[in-house]
């Protein structure tokens, strides 16, 4: 075979190998808004697998994830540090391309009007917004799921109003994405823990956007 021939044909399969390689994931770009309270039954349980992994997740996408809390104080668990970027009463929605609610964003007992307000502005800029178990209450204050298919924990199915309950796992209706199970729900029911799962779906809607 000719030194020619064998350029050719080295050319052809080098070709072929980049044709068949893996498409790049996509990386998404902006700033992601992650609300969470400062109280917890579980806080090292929340801030390691709950928060920790959707800020994770968030992060290797390419987003810029800015967490808000009232006090803007650090947040302890037993061997866990959560050090939120600013105060909620400082946030400002146009800054953000989605917004995520973890289950630590709300004590269903204990709804944050500046949170409500927060979903509220978020919804009317048509922004994506992403909320697991307690979470979901703040969309419920909001008016978020009026006419909307939602998941949340069966224990507190009762307690929201205004959607169309579709169970415990990952549910998107338009730009709103829930799931019922947090960390917290899921150690002590043997149920799978959304949080992964739900942040994956958030960021695929982030990045469909862009």
């Amino acid at each position: 075979m000719s030194r020619y021939r064998l350029i050719g044909l080295f050319t052809v399969v080098a070709l072929f190998i980049v044709s068949c390689a893996p498409t790049p994931a996509k990386q998404g770009s902006g700033k992601v808004l992650l609300i969470t309270q400062e109280t917890s039954m579980d806080m090292e349980l929340m801030l390691s697998k709950e928060v920790g992994v959707m800020v994770d997740r968030l992060e290797k996408a390419g987003f810029d994830v800015i967490v808000a809390s009232d006090s803007g104080q650090p947040i302890t668990g037993s061997s866990t540090t959560l050090t939120p970027d600013l105060k909620l009463a400082d946030v400002n929605v146009d800054d953000y391309v989605g917004i995520m609610l973890p289950c630590m964003a709300s004590l269903m007992d204990n709804p944050r009007d500046k949170s409500v307000e927060i979903v509220k502005t978020a919804i009317a800029q048509g922004k994506p917004i992403a909320a697991q178990d307690y979470g979901v209450y703040i969309l419920a204050l909001a008016g978020a799921l009026n006419g909307k298919k939602y998941a949340i924990s069966s224990e507190e199915k009762d307690l929201i109003y205004g959607g169309v309950y579709k169970g415990e796992g990952v549910v998107q209706d338009g730009n709103i994405i829930t799931s019922g199970v947090c960390p917290f729900y899921a150690k002590y029911t043997g149920i799978s823990d959304y949080s992964s799962k739900l942040t994956q779906k958030f960021i695929d809607t982030l990045i469909s956007r862009q």
